[in-house]
Order: C-alpha cells, then sequence, then structure tokens
C-alpha cells in the first residue's frame, strides 16, 4: 500500500487534478458514516484540498442513492481488476467517523480509493467491511467525495432525474 504522500506525488504527475470551481461534496450510503465528522475529518480535507483545492462544504443526497452506491461497488470492482485504483488505508479509526448507532454489520478498517471511470475522474470512494452472518465484503462502499457538478450531472445523465437531488 502506497503512503499518503506518494499518492499525492502520482496524481501530479498523471496531472488528473480536478480543475472544475464546483465545491466537493460526500454522499454518504446507508447511515455508516456521521457527515459532520467526515466533513471536518483531517485526513478526508487532506485529499480533498489535493483533488479539487477546497475542503467539502456539504453532504449531497438523491432519491437514486442505492443506484448510485450499486454503480460505485461495480466500478470500483472493474477499477480494482485492471489495476486501476489506488488504496489509501484511514490513519482514523472507523469508529471516529462512524454515527455511534451504526448497525455492527459494518466495522473498519475504513479505506478511500481513488479511480477514475468512463464517466468520472477522481472519484474518492470511502470503504469498509460489511458482514451479515453469511455474506461478506470487505470493500463495502460507504461513501463518494467527488464535485458537486460531476455527481449532480452523473445523476442527471444516467439516472435520468434531476429533481431527486436534495443537499442536507
Amino acid at each position: 500500500m502506497k503512503k499518503l504522500s506518494e499518492l499525492m506525488t502520482m496524481t501530479k504527475d498523471n496531472s488528473s487534478v480536478e480543475t472544475s470551481t464546483s465545491r466537493p461534496v460526500v454522499v454518504l450510503f446507508d447511515k455508516v458514516l456521521d457527515s459532520g465528522k467526515v466533513i471536518h475529518s483531517a485526513e478526508i480535507d487532506t485529499f480533498t484540498h489535493h483533488f479539487y483545492g477546497q475542503s467539502i462544504s456539504a453532504t449531497l443526497g438523491t432519491d437514486h442513492d442505492e443506484e448510485l452506491q450499486d454503480w460505485l461497488r461495480d466500478e470500483l470492482y472493474k477499477a480494482g481488476i485492471k489495476g486501476r485504483s489506488m488504496i489509501y488505508p484511514f490513519k482514523a479509526r472507523f469508529e471516529d467517523l462512524a454515527h455511534d448507532t451504526h448497525s455492527d454489520e459494518y466495522s473498519g478498517p475504513l479505506y478511500l480509493f481513488l479511480f477514475d471511470t468512463d464517466d468520472i475522474k477522481n472519484l474518492l470512494v470511502i470503504t469498509c467491511h460489511w458482514y451479515d452472518g453469511l455474506f461478506r465484503n470487505d470493500s463495502y462502499v460507504v461513501g463518494v467525495i467527488a464535485s458537486e457538478d460531476t455527481i449532480l450531472g452523473f445523476v442527471e445523465k444516467r439516472l435520468q432525474d434531476r429533481n431527486c437531488i436534495s443537499a442536507y
């Protein structure tokens, strides 16, 4: 696994840093992570400053969060198979960013995956372990960080329903 400084150097060399003036937002799934804790995380702030030039300013939600989460899971899987993702293990404990009332099906450690898809550059996807007693997923998608325009455009383009967006 690469260190944060190595990831930052690699992405600067790739020149794939987001140049949009759109603010970075986070979409959280399954009520696992606490939005206030995520927005104020020093680790996450380091990444958003590097890729978007500013801190996360809001949490975004859609009526299609489940479809977005499923798409991210599939894209993360494809990127992993092709070796096109970088992984950063959080130094913060899972409990430091999770809701106090999160389900026991979810547990640490948290990872941040950086990868590009055909539709979106610089996706920062947050994962953790999920286990329901029968099935297990060590890279369960619990959040995504991207520019607001990117998320809104993707939902409009791929999910065909712009009216479902709401910031909270």
